[in-house]
């Protein structure tokens, strides 16, 4: 799912250092092209966003908890992906949901045109990161610092 893809992004990195410059660069543009798939032609739909909602729910419940989100994000430390999740989870119900996943793709999709180019899903990263880490996030320093 979304939400994974953008965990993943902001949590490569050996502890809770984040990845940066050509690191970064490199994991964004990945994780843009997972989720560019039916078809794949550069921008990303809301139904190929919302499609990868039912991989993270794993007892098949419309519902992603805290627990499926760091199941599904190993590699990320928890109290990254506990800052992650609740971003993500826009009414604040433990519960990541379809809605959730909508109001984040609207966020992203700056120009309103209903698709996500590779543009602005770096662009909201950069922006993402620097919100949520702070301001030296995503520049090879601690999170948080």
């Amino acid at each position: 799912m979304m939400f994974l893809i953008l965990v993943c992004v902001v949590g490569m990195a050996a502890g809770q250092t984040l990845p940066h410059g050509a690191d970064l660069k490199q994991l964004v543009d990945a994780r843009f092209s997972r989720l560019d798939h039916s078809p794949t032609d550069g921008v990303v739909t809301e139904n190929e966003w919302d499609v990868l909602l039912t991989r993270e729910d794993l007892n098949n419940d419309t519902c992603v908890s805290l627990t499926e989100y760091e199941q599904a994000s190993p590699a990320m430390p928890t109290t990254m992906a506990t800052t992650m999740f609740h971003h993500f989870d826009h009414d604040a119900d433990g519960c990541l949901k379809v809605s959730d996943l909508s109001a984040e793709f609207h966020l992203v999709d700056h120009n309103g045109d209903n698709s996500v180019s590779l543009h602005e899903w770096e662009q909201y990263f950069t922006h993402l990161i620097t919100k949520l880490f702070g301001h030296g996030a995503g520049h090879g320093n601690p999170v948080g610092r």
